[in-house]
């Protein structure tokens, strides 16, 4: 009888323990955004072409073309049939560690205002390899929002 409790009672603690890593999960990804903004950033870039306020939807993961050349990096994807293109300069750091010519996926996590040239990028790590943040300032040096971007490799 003593064996029987010990093994209901272990199994119990597994399924709490499986139960609790799901939810914990679905809170890390809702919320890891949050903790980019003040994260230790390993780049910083200057917007030099920005995207018109249609051609990012906020709600939406937008599939992408990464291209770099030189000390410049950019995004090029198209929405209703035309292409929007998201271009920034390397000003510190190193830059994002994408193949030239690679798919990535961005979608807008947060964003108070469009983006326009001059404004700055932070680059953020998340806590998997093939994805980052980009962490959006104006030219004042205020907050607007977070952009993250995933490839596959």
């Amino acid at each position: 009888m003593t064996r029987i409790l010990a093994w209901l009672t272990a199994i119990a603690a597994w399924g709490c323990m499986f139960c609790a890593l799901s939810l914990a999960q679905a809170l890390v990804e809702r919320q890891a955004f949050h903790v980019a903004k003040i994260a230790k950033a390993s780049g910083e870039y200057e917007i030099t072409q920005a995207p018109d306020k249609a051609s990012l939807p906020m709600a939406q993961r937008i599939e992408g073309q990464f291209f770099k050349k030189g000390n410049f990096e950019r995004i090029e994807w198209t929405v209703g049939g035309r292409t929007a293109t998201l271009q920034w300069r390397i000003r510190s750091g190193s830059g994002l560690p994408v193949r030239d010519g690679e798919p990535v996926f961005i979608q807008p996590r947060e964003l108070r205002a469009p983006l326009e040239t001059g404004m700055r990028l932070r680059l953020v790590r998340m806590s998997f390899p093939t994805g980052y943040y980009l962490v959006v300032y104006d030219k004042r040096g205020e907050l607007i929002g977070v952009l993250e971007i995933i490839w596959n490799t």
